[in-house]
């Protein structure tokens, strides 16, 4: 869809007219189901959570205006916010891997294991250890490709600190793995 139809879109759902709620959930939809999802990790609460940004959005939709980013990355930051919420009320903080002792992983018959693959498993279960924010800062840089720009508008935070956090969370990464291998 591009700039004008989307314009037509938000303002007819602006006007409260049901064609452009379909349409505006026909197109991000997918994407607001996606970043909820790998936020918070269970299917009902993820559906759940999209329909509640959708009613959100519909009801701030004659509010909205084009904040230097375009309006995937406004609804992403609706959608982050709310998992956000949903998780400091449902999950007990996570521990860093930084804090577990000795973290390796084990492997009973190392000879038969390729390297890259144990590489790439190692890897995977550090980043699943990581905090909530920081996987998902991950993910919407290197799996999403957003730009820092966006990924800071949805995240409420400036482009430095966002360029200095993933930085931080690539060096404890890159530590990690060494320490393991």
């Amino acid at each position: 869809m591009n700039a004008n139809e989307l314009k037509k879109v938000i303002d007819t759902a602006a006007a409260g007219r049901e064609e452009g709620y379909r349409k505006l959930f026909s197109e991000f939809g997918g994407i607001v189901f996606s970043l909820i999802s790998r936020m918070v990790g269970d299917t009902a609460d993820a559906e759940e959570l999209t329909q509640d940004v959708f009613l959100k959005l519909f009801g701030t939709l004659q509010h909205y205006q084009q904040q230097g980013v375009g309006f995937a990355a406004w609804i992403r930051r609706i959608a982050y916010n709310k998992a956000i919420d949903h998780l400091r009320r449902t999950r007990p903080n996570t521990i860093s891997i930084d804090d577990v002792p000795g973290f390796q992983l084990s492997v009973e018959n190392e000879e038969n294991v390729n390297v890259s693959e144990l590489k790439i498993e190692q890897l995977m279960q550090a980043i699943a250890n990581l905090p909530e924010k920081d996987r998902t800062l991950l993910h919407l840089f290197y799996i999403d490709d957003l730009p820092l720009k966006e990924i800071a508008f949805i995240t409420s935070t400036d482009s430095t600190t966002l360029a200095m956090r993933l930085s931080r969370i690539r060096q404890r990464l890159k530590k990690q793995l060494a320490s393991t291998l």
